[in-house]
């Protein structure tokens, strides 16, 4: 299950969050915007992406949940066999060749799939807010300074730093 909610590497399982559990996430998440304020529909994360992130943190390994963007992201349902992206990469001649692979295709739906997963990782209580709000204006200030043609490669280096 983990492959097709979290990572597309991880052959893992997870249990479904419990009532108490998602009421928790909920709490969470009102101490931090306001009581009654829930999530919007776009940053609202579900209850098997919750689920997942937390049996990855707290597994056997306990390591930090990592989100696949091309799996991970709102209504993911209905995006998750249309996430591609195309870029290149270096041959061993040192010649570009064309590349076709999962994961959003420009910087505003890698920002929505971030709000997700940031919105997860708070009702968690797994990290702060500030240092998602700083990795997403390091990601927004290199796309900015280098433009949407490297964003393949900005993609790239992201999936290897988160």
């Amino acid at each position: 299950m983990l492959n097709q909610v979290l990572d597309q590497a991880d052959p893992g399982s997870a249990h479904p969050l419990k009532l108490d559990e998602h009421i928790e996430c909920l709490d969470r998440y009102h101490r931090i915007f306001g009581a009654g304020r829930d999530p919007p529909p776009t940053v609202d994360p579900r209850k098997d992406q919750l689920a997942a992130l937390k049996a990855v943190s707290e597994g056997p390994e306990g390591r930090f949940p990592y989100a696949d963007f091309a799996v991970f992201g709102p209504f993911q349902s209905r995006r998750i066999k249309s996430v591609k992206l195309r870029g290149c990469k270096f041959g061993a001649n040192g010649e570009l060749i064309p590349l076709e692979m999962l994961g959003p295709h420009d910087l505003e739906t890698w920002l929505e799939c971030y709000a997700v997963w940031e919105t997860a990782m708070l009702m968690l209580g797994l990290i702060d807010m500030g240092p998602f709000k700083r990795y997403r204006e390091l990601i927004e200030k290199y796309h900015r300074f280098f433009g949407p043609e490297v964003w393949t490669l900005l993609y790239q280096t992201d999936t290897r730093a988160r």
